[in-house]
């Protein structure tokens, strides 16, 4: 056959592949025989030298799922499509693979071609099966049928561990930053012997999960389906191999899940039908795609959240949410549990930290002040009012306790390492007199500074909150 008019008579970028099939199961090297003028003049923008006969290796990385396409046209004897995200290229890649008669009784041929373009198309994306097209729905009705996200996403790895008919499908959030990493939900099948993620998630298990993205490598998934795979993936990468195999592992599929430039976690199935894996494979492409989008917009959403009611220097909750708490409260929105006591304290001595040692002290200082205050009022509500002056709101708090948590504030400074707080209290019975307990707690503080700063002449001082 020739193989070069075959290649020839393609537009788009194409080139003859071939491959040994051994017996057993394995296969020999994969050669790109002859590339068409398309496929030249790609190479030569990659700044590599096309050699007809060559390894495919000599142009790409070496990639296990390129391979098992290969090996599946050519044994197979049927043509291949696949749609990816080609991350090693940054683009996203339309692959067609087409089985070829072979006049060698030791080789196989087939036609790999394809397409590349920067942005996915949503129309090929969505070029899926009827069964694929159904699974798809579903998980976008899910993710819209409640608030919860993370029921929802709990709900639609079930559905995809029990689609795929796999042991184990979890999602896990990462941040390679920090090396943290988290599962936001898992399916285990009953009887599968098979342990929670969290189980694994030791101290050390992060040096795992960083060597994923060289494992994935320029494709956009991995995938291990018979003992073959689990070899290839042994010799790249033999500490997960390890990990995989001692956790009852015999088949995987790992796609990561990618979102504003950056890798958000890697979802998985193990143990899955490994007859369908080119349908579980068509399902996952699709199906991270959209939870990768969807779980980008909920951290998105989360740190939107956090930012407008948590004061970022100290991780107590800021002056927004603390408005936005008392006006429900005296609206009568929010219902108190019964007696009340509101406590603002101020530090004494910042201005005089931060003017003679600098700011970066102060910020030291108002963080210590914020821990020592969720320490004395654990369990109540802290709020960083602004600049170095706190609220602290007790609710359903008896009067004795509130005056003996009230009084080891007011020692604090005594404490090695203490801070020194001018403070103000009020203990209050109902929700509509709140801002009047509010401004007597905050005119004792004011006092308390006041006096402070008459003993330390020289510092100015804002006015009163309420």
């Amino acid at each position: 056959m020739d193989y070069k008019e075959c290649a020839e008579n393609f537009e788009q970028i194409a080139c003859v592949v071939s491959m040994d099939p051994l017996i057993n199961g394995d296969y020999g090297d994969i050669r790109i025989e002859y590339g068409n003028q398309a496929y030249r003049d790609y190479v030569d923008n990659l700044g590599d030298f096309y050699v007809p006969g060559g390894l495919y290796t000599d142009y790409i990385p070496k990639d296990m799922n390129f391979e098992n396409l290969v090996y599946k046209c050519i044994t197979e004897k049927r043509p291949l499509h696949s749609y990816i995200n080609a991350v090693g290229l940054d683009a996203w890649m339309d692959i067609n693979v087409l089985p070829l008669k072979s006049d060698d009784d030791k080789l196989g041929y087939c036609l790999f071609s394809f397409e590349l373009t920067p942005d996915v198309d949503v129309d090929k994306l969505a070029d899926i099966s009827g069964d694929t097209a159904s699974h798809v729905l579903k998980t976008c009705l899910k993710l819209r049928e409640t608030d919860d996200f993370k029921v929802a996403m709990t709900s639609i790895v079930r559905d995809i561990g029990l689609l795929c008919d796999s042991s184990h499908c979890c999602i896990l959030l990462t941040d390679f930053k920090k090396r943290v990493c988290s599962v936001l939900s898992e399916y285990i099948r009953e009887g599968s012997g098979l342990l929670p993620m969290n189980t694994y998630l030791g101290p050390d298990f992060f040096d795992i999960v960083a060597t994923w993205p060289d494992t994935v490598g320029g494709s956009n998934c991995c995938v291990v389906s018979d003992d073959r795979d689990m070899r290839e993936l042994s010799k790249r990468n033999p500490e997960w191999t390890a990990s995989l195999m001692s956790a009852g592992a015999e088949s995987v599929v790992l796609y990561p899940l990618k979102g504003n430039g950056q890798t958000l976690g890697y979802m998985w199935a193990i143990n899955f039908d490994v007859e369908r894996t080119q349908v579980i494979k068509e399902i996952l492409e699709v199906t991270t795609f959209i939870l990768s989008s969807e779980i980008a917009s909920h951290q998105l959403y989360e740190h939107m959240e956090l930012t407008s009611r948590y004061d970022l220097l100290t991780s107590v909750m800021n002056r927004n949410a603390m408005n936005i708490r008392i006006d429900r409260i005296v609206l009568g929105e929010d219902t108190l549990i019964g007696t009340y006591g509101v406590v603002f304290a101020g530090i004494k001595g910042l201005r005089t930290l931060n003017d003679n040692i600098g700011h970066h002290a102060g910020d030291e200082l108002i963080k210590r002040a914020a821990d020592t205050l969720s320490k004395i009022f654990e369990g109540y509500e802290v709020y960083r009012a602004g600049g170095d002056e706190f609220l602290v709101f007790c609710d359903g708090i008896s009067k004795n306790y509130f005056d003996k948590l009230t009084k080891t504030l007011r020692d604090n400074y005594k404490v090695d390492g203490g801070v020194n707080f001018a403070v103000g209290s009020c203990y209050g019975e109902d929700g509509e007199n709140l801002r009047k307990a509010l401004k007597s707690a905050d005119e004792q503080m004011y006092s308390d500074m006041e006096e402070f700063y008459r003993k330390h002449p020289g510092q100015e001082r804002r006015g009163l909150l309420f």
